[in-house]
């Protein structure tokens, strides 16, 4: 099996690099905030991430703790490459290019239900959708198409493929710590995949099966960025409507999903690169009420007016981290009235994340 630098077939660039970006000012930056006017500023510190009153965490699994984007994509390819060499009677018919990439365009921070139904798509288009599969329903495929891809997956977890996020396995222990064990996980992965990175990662102590949230768990339209999935979550941490959280991931709807639901005071990004991060582009329409990027979501109109909140406390409660290590974040407990103003090389204060 190919490593997960390079696939012949796939070619090379199916995920993030993780590899940060010098300003104008010549360093690299820590971590970044949006101001105001949702401009980018930078900071060459690290970001203290204040847990005094926090209740709990609702976090991110893929692209945040786990580095797994590539592999996940080269299992939805050679799950589609399966149902192609079914329909053709061809072991070793490979994917087209054009499906190729528009799987690889599609795939990266769509959800796996969502991603198997553009998978069907994409073959029957192309008219290679094995005939035996075309009288299921949505449900009916999604669950054979996991079926088919869990083989794969299996392989590339005992290959060594998905790996953590730089500093993430400490990140939680600590976090965990100071929080009592009350961290959750809400992720748009199937549950026998993100079980496996998990456990592949050593943090199932950390981690509780009973705090955890699945695409599984919730209905259509109720994926991220709709909140719902994290007041699940919140529900199933034992904590109270407006019991202050904290909350991470990699993309702009688990950032604004998140903090469209009750009681989400801070959301840590971990950002491929702090100057050109994948956020700008949703944010800057999203703050310009363009609603495109929620074009096909099935999102309610509840679902929508909680968005507009979330939205509205992206520059106060965004940050954004090179990466979890204890380099580029720390954790704190200080009172807001004990919170000593800080002023980076910028010259920029930075609150504290209680009562802003």
């Amino acid at each position: 099996m190919s490593n997960q630098n390079y696939d012949p077939e796939f070619g090379a660039s199916l995920g993030p690099t993780n590899i940060p970006c010098a300003t104008k000012e010549g360093h690299i930056p820590v971590w970044s905030h949006l101001d105001s006017s949702g401009e980018i500023r930078h900071h060459f510190h690290r970001y203290p991430i204040n847990l005094n009153g926090i209740q709990g965490a609702i976090l991110d699994l893929d692209g945040f703790l786990v580095n797994s984007e590539r592999p996940i994509v080269r299992c939805i390819m050679l799950g589609a490459r399966e149902l192609l060499r079914e329909k053709l009677e061809d072991k070793n018919a490979a994917l087209p290019q054009s499906i190729v990439k528009r799987i690889t365009n599609e795939a990266l921070g769509n959800a796996d239900t969502k991603m198997s139904l553009i998978v069907r798509t994409i073959l029957s288009k192309n008219n290679s959708f094995p005939d035996r599969l075309s009288q299921l329903d949505d449900k009916g495929f999604i669950e054979e198409f996991q079926r088919i891809r869990q083989n794969y997956f299996k392989e590339l977890i005992e290959n060594g493929e998905f790996n953590e996020m730089t500093g993430a396995s400490d990140f939680i222990k600590e976090l965990s710590r100071n929080l009592e064990g009350r961290v959750a996980i809400f992720t748009g992965s199937q549950e026998q995949n993100a079980d496996l990175e998990i456990t592949a990662l050593g943090l199932d102590d950390y981690l509780p099966k009973q705090y955890r949230v699945y695409a599984s768990d919730l209905g259509p339209g109720q994926g991220k960025p709709n909140p719902a999935g994290f007041h699940l979550a919140r529900e199933k941490l034992g904590l109270k409507v407006g019991d202050p959280w904290i909350s991470g991931g990699d993309r702009w709807k688990d950032a604004v999903g998140a903090l469209a639901a009750e009681g989400c005071v801070e959301f840590i990004a971990v950002a491929e690169n702090l100057d050109r991060f994948k956020f700008q582009e949703p944010f800057g329409k999203l703050t310009n009420n363009d609603t495109s990027v929620l074009d096909g979501m099935n999102l309610d109109q509840n679902a929508l007016d909680q968005l507009s909140i979330g939205v509205d406390k992206l520059p106060l409660r965004l940050v954004f981290v090179e990466s979890l290590h204890k380099s580029c974040v720390e954790f704190v407990q200080i009172a807001p009235g004990e919170w000593p103003p800080r002023v980076n090389s910028l010259g920029l204060l930075r609150l504290p994340n209680l009562g802003r």
